[in-house]
């Protein structure tokens, strides 16, 4: 071999080298081709007219809330309006309708076995269930999980797949609402219904009122003050050591002491410069005891809920950004439907949990047929939604923000996406993960090869 021959090879060795480096690369390009500037609320902004005009107002939104219970009346539940009891076949068929894995499933690296099930259908406890069973009223004291069964099992289809626990549902925040239906066998467990959930959830994480009146009492209350940041830590208390550091997330609603009963002092603090809430605790009894927390008054929140206007939409977006991805809210964090259903709990709109539930939803929906072409598809997203909507594909929901030199964007939370340099042997691309809030195109790929806008089935405009 001469040495012209080894030269032109080496060269060509060298440019493959570097384009399998480059191609390498090409996984993080989703995260820097963004500039700095599309990464923050106020870019979107200053490209709407009337940002700050009101979208619907609290009365109209009430009448939205109602048209969501409507259009899903066995998913978004006005708990007020719940029956007080339910017959034994009716909660029989609540626990019933819980769904057992079919396919393989991983504990701790080890295959499950169908004994491992039949041990939690009797912590079920349907042995239990009487001819009239008694709803009891309740609120969460902290952010708790809500789970499919019975059990903090970690539940994968995957031995190694860390982020998806199957038997992860849903995460409610503190002073949340709910109806208890059912308790488990050791009595650790309470079946529970949330205004756009069912699950299990552990015993000590809620309080139980005394009555329904003492439970709407607190939810209904005409003065509150509503988390509008991405969470919110109350302060350090040596006193009351229950409510100490709690942390509330988005769109949690707090009832706020009358002004004329304000006291002077709680927990051995000055209310001055302060809002004071009530935080609902549990007693030695598991019953509910109200206590009185101070937030300073330059924390992020509202008095009320905020005007629902699309520049609030896009600036509550902007404050998860970043944050991690958690799978029905594990991690102590959101997941693609959960981020969205936040952002619109802060105007007081009370979305479904799911993406396919929020999707058919009230509100205006555009249809976006299989046959239309990406770029029939981004001029018909341009040309009927506004930045705030939702996008849906099967199995994630987005935020839309606009388009830029043509090019449409969506804040969303994502888990991964797919690389198209490198293949799997079954011709799926390569996962890439993401697991946060982000600021994407819709030309992003999905592992089937699929861009995400050929990918949209619908856009939702959240209103009347």
């Amino acid at each position: 071999m001469n040495k012209k021959t080894i030269f032109v090879l080496t060269i060509f060795f060298i440019l493959i080298f570097h384009q399998y480096v480059w191609a390498q690369g090409r996984e993080d390009d989703v995260l820097t081709r963004i500039p700095g500037e599309m990464q923050r609320a106020d870019f979107w902004i200053s490209k709407l007219v009337n940002p700050d005009k009101v979208i619907m107002n609290s009365g109209e939104i009430t009448v939205f809330n109602e048209q969501i219970r409507k259009a899903l009346p066995k998913v978004v539940i006005n708990l007020s309006k719940y029956p007080s009891s339910l017959t034994d076949n009716q909660l029989k068929e609540i626990i019933d309708n819980i769904p057992f894995p079919t396919e393989d499933r991983y504990l701790n690296g080890q295959k499950v076995t169908q004994d491992y099930y039949t041990k939690l259908k009797n912590q079920m406890n349907l042995s239990d269930i009487k001819r009239k069973n008694k709803i009891l009223y309740a609120l969460t004291v902290k952010r708790t999980n809500m789970r499919v069964l019975p059990t903090n099992d970690v539940s994968l289809t995957e031995p190694d797949d860390l982020e998806f626990d199957m038997f992860q549902d849903n995460a409610l925040e503190g002073a949340e609402p709910i109806l208890i239906l059912h308790q488990s066998e050791d009595r650790q467990w309470c079946l529970v219904q949330s205004y756009n959930c069912r699950g299990w959830v552990k015993t000590d994480d809620l309080a139980i009122a005394k009555n329904k009146k003492e439970w709407l009492e607190y939810l209904n209350a005409k003065e509150f003050l509503v988390v509008t940041g991405n969470y919110l830590k109350l302060g350090f208390n040596p006193y009351t050591p229950e409510i100490s550091e709690l942390e509330l997330g988005m769109g949690c609603k707090l009832p706020l002491v009358r002004e004329k009963e304000i006291p002077c002092l709680v927990d051995n603090q000055s209310t001055l410069g302060n809002y004071v809430v009530k935080i609902p605790t549990r007693n030695s009894k598991g019953e509910l005891a109200i206590k009185l927390a101070l937030i300073p008054v330059n924390s992020d929140v509202s008095l009320g809920y905020l005007p629902y206007t699309r520049a609030n939409i896009l600036k509550q977006a902007f404050k998860v950004q970043g944050q991690r991805y958690g799978w029905g809210g594990m991690f102590n964090s959101r997941d693609c439907s959960s981020f969205v259903m936040d952002v619109y709990r802060s105007f007081g709109i009370l979305l479904p949990r799911n993406s396919e539930q929020q999707r058919d939803s009230a509100g205006k929906t555009l249809q976006l047929a299989s046959t239309l072409t990406p770029m029939e598809r981004e001029a018909l997203i341009g040309k009927e939604l506004l930045p705030g909507a939702t996008l849906h594909m099967n199995g994630h929901v987005m935020l839309y923000l606009g388009q830029h030199k043509g090019i449409s964007y969506a804040i969303h939370d994502l888990a991964a996406y797919g690389n198209s340099n490198f293949k799997n042997y079954d011709g799926t691309l390569k996962r890439v993960p993401a697991n946060q809030v982000m600021v994407t195109d819709l030309f992003l790929l999905r592992r089937n090869g699929h861009s995400f806008i050929s990918s949209l089935v619908a856009g939702k405009q959240v209103e009347q």
